[in-house]
């Protein structure tokens, strides 16, 4: 079951004020922006970028918001969950830095295994022979 989108208008009313589930798809910076400063500012959110490199690209100057987000987000009872195809190059090192956990799904391209054998000690064969959907905890 999909969840229901919403706008940036029905954000705040439909997560902080009902308390729903909702996706949210930002029509561009302004929004995604907004919408992720709202979310820090609230206590208790769980909140999911999928696809996060088109956020954190740094040379689109989108990596500000969700560093911070990441590096505060334990202090406001936040939980921050970002899906990404490559970690090594996708999400930066100081987002990475404050992840508690690193879900590893299975991976078959050579440079993203020697990224995760390199910085987090992983081995290759156990990433790349994992069944299709499932993960371990890779810190």
């Amino acid at each position: 079951k999909w969840l229901p989108h919403v706008t940036l208008a029905e954000l705040p009313r439909a997560v902080w004020s009902d308390g729903r589930s909702v996706a949210f798809h930002p029509r561009g910076d302004e929004e995604a922006i907004a919408a992720l400063e709202a979310a820090h500012d609230a206590q208790g959110v769980h909140l999911l970028i999928d696809e996060s490199a088109f956020w954190t690209d740094s040379g689109r100057g989108r990596g500000g918001v969700i560093e911070r987000i990441a590096r505060s987000a334990r202090h406001y009872g936040m939980t921050l969950a970002l899906t990404t195809q490559y970690a090594g190059a996708d999400v930066s090192q100081q987002i990475l830095a404050c992840a508690p956990e690193l879900w590893v799904f299975r991976t078959r391209v050579k440079r993203g295994l020697k990224v995760l054998e390199d910085r987090y000690g992983l081995d290759p064969s156990r990433v790349s022979s994992l069944e299709n959907g499932w993960a371990f905890n890779g810190r």
